[in-house]
């Protein structure tokens, strides 16, 4: 059987493991990998591919003005590499990479949807976007149940498309992290408290963010040592959260913009806290399953892909949504009662061993490239 060629069309992504995991265990004797990229957040994946010795191309959207250059000159490309599917992840790329693939008549046009509803509560014009691409799309991914029930529902031509494939991770590498590693990340930024309380989340209107500073500052009373680690320290809201950070005890807290080391960060702390404020603000979630990976203990709100798989008081603690009250309540649980921390822990690295490993998600993105 010949080989067929999968060109990726990228641009404005937020990590680049879930790519290099691809290219690593991709079938290789059936599948030719190519990438073209569309701005420069991927240029560190770009070496890391180019290293593999996989064809990459570099394109530049700044803007949705610079989008019918980049249809022109992807179609150059998709006939340089013979693409015979296409596989686009995010709005711009999609917009690209499924126009070119349409105008080029290629038959298998995959997108990938990563967010969830974002574009129905807070940009209705991205609404008509999410609908043109899945026009354009053969194959559209959802990432869990949440995201797959706003296209069916909310959304247009998505009959017979929607294929449910859940993100895959090399977990073992958030477990097995040198401690020399640990201990570098650990001195770069003081973290030294006990408990630390880490959060990864971009400052944003409903990640639930001032609700765990709430219950770090009532828990700070009780462990005066207790730091609180927030990474991905950005976003829209980013004065307002300073804000509340600001009345929080000088060196009690930590802010860490990027930070690339984030499997040995994961491992700096004691418990993981993330409450976004709605079951489905959510598309996914991959700090749900990478801190769990970590062996790291979890308290949650049930967002994205949470829903389908969190439990409380087998694998974390749930709590209610906007609640800083319940969050300070299972810092102390934690804090207490090792044993119940202990089977917290176990259970929830079994269940994301279950669910989410990258040979799952391989074998699912296989059988679609290939069918």
């Amino acid at each position: 059987m010949p080989k067929i060629n999968v060109t990726y069309v990228l641009c404005k992504i937020g990590g680049i493991s879930q790519y290099s995991w691809i290219a690593d265990a991709i079938d290789k004797k059936l599948i030719e990998l190519s990438f073209i990229f569309l701005d420069e957040t991927t240029n560190t994946l770009k070496e890391i591919l180019t290293e593999k010795g996989i064809s990459c191309y570099q394109l530049s959207v700044n803007s949705k003005k610079d989008i019918p250059k980049a249809v022109y000159q992807t179609i150059k490309i998709f006939k340089k590499e013979k693409t015979d599917v296409v596989h686009t992840h995010l709005v711009d790329a999609s917009l690209v990479g499924l126009t070119a693939a349409k105008f080029m008549g290629i038959k298998k046009r995959i997108h990938t949807r990563h967010h969830a509803d974002f574009h129905h509560q807070h940009y209705k014009k991205g609404v008509l976007l999410d609908n043109l691409i899945n026009f354009l799309s053969t194959d559209i991914i959802v990432i869990s149940k949440n995201v797959q029930e706003i296209v069916q529902k909310k959304e247009k031509y998505h009959s017979q498309k929607i294929h449910l494939i859940y993100h895959g991770f090399k977990l073992d590498d958030f477990e097995q992290v040198p401690q020399e590693k640990i201990n570098l990340v650990k001195s770069a930024y003081s973290i030294y408290g006990h408990p630390v309380i880490g959060m990864i989340s971009r400052y944003e209107t409903g990640k639930g963010i001032p609700f765990a500073i709430l219950a770090f500052e009532k828990i700070r009373k009780e462990f005066p040592e207790a730091q609180l680690v927030i990474a991905n320290a950005f976003g829209a809201d980013t004065e307002k959260v300073k804000a509340l950070l600001s009345k929080l005890p000088e060196n009690s807290t930590i802010e860490i913009v990027y930070e690339k080391e984030i499997k040995a960060l994961y491992k700096c702390f004691d418990i993981m806290i993330h409450v976004p404020e709605a079951a489905n603000y959510e598309a996914f979630g991959q700090v749900y399953i990478e801190a769990m990976a970590a062996g790291v203990p979890g308290i949650y709100t049930l967002s994205g892909i949470a829903n389908e798989y969190i439990i409380n008081h087998k694998n974390a603690i749930v709590v209610a949504y906007k609640n800083d009250e319940e969050i300070y309540t299972a810092i102390k649980k934690y804090m207490t009662d090792i044993e119940y921390k202990k089977n917290i822990i176990y259970e929830a690295k079994r269940n994301v061993t279950e669910l989410f490993g990258i040979r799952k998600m391989m074998s699912e993105l296989n059988a679609l490239y290939l069918a």
